[in-house]
């Protein structure tokens, strides 16, 4: 018989591994270029240059408000708060 204790002890320094933000990584140019197309189909129909511009400022309020919730409950992975 030994007398190693029967309980593992942690390490002293625990091992970090690089955060995986592969999903992450272009999820920040949706909305811009969501933004982007959607004038340029509003061009198309003949709309004004100031009508589009205040149509896609309007419709980027909500995706803003969506997108900065969303990240806000979902911190990057791998992430560790401070203690």
């Amino acid at each position: 018989m030994s007398a190693k204790s029967l309980h593992n002890s942690p390490d002293p320094e625990p091992k970090t591994e690089a955060p995986n933000t592969t999903p992450y990584n272009l999820a920040w140019a949706f909305l811009p270029v969501m933004l982007v197309l959607s004038g340029l189909v509003l061009l198309l129909f003949g709309v004004s240059w100031w009508t589009a511009l205040v149509v896609v400022l309007m419709l980027a309020c909500p995706p803003v408000i969506a997108v900065a919730i969303y990240f806000g409950f979902h911190p990057v992975p791998g992430y560790r708060r401070p203690d």
